[in-house]
């Protein structure tokens, strides 16, 4: 058993999250975490180019489309 860095509470050693504050613990952790933070990112801007007529706008949430895939 080992205490988790965040909230200071006994967890697993092999959890890749604290199963009580959610932080992520490993590397494998961090990357899920990273990987849902840019699939949510990239939804807001699907969702906002779908509500946007201007060009220069739309040009713009393209551009950031690209950068996140």
């Amino acid at each position: 058993m080992e205490k988790c860095p965040y909230c200071n509470l006994e967890i697993e050693d092999d959890f890749n999250f604290c199963p009580y504050c959610s932080e992520p613990l490993t590397e494998k952790g961090k990357q899920v975490e990273h990987n849902k933070e840019k699939k949510a990112q990239l939804k807001l801007v699907v969702a906002l180019t779908k509500a946007v007529n201007d060009e220069a706008t739309l040009k713009i949430l393209d551009q950031l489309t690209n950068k996140l895939s």
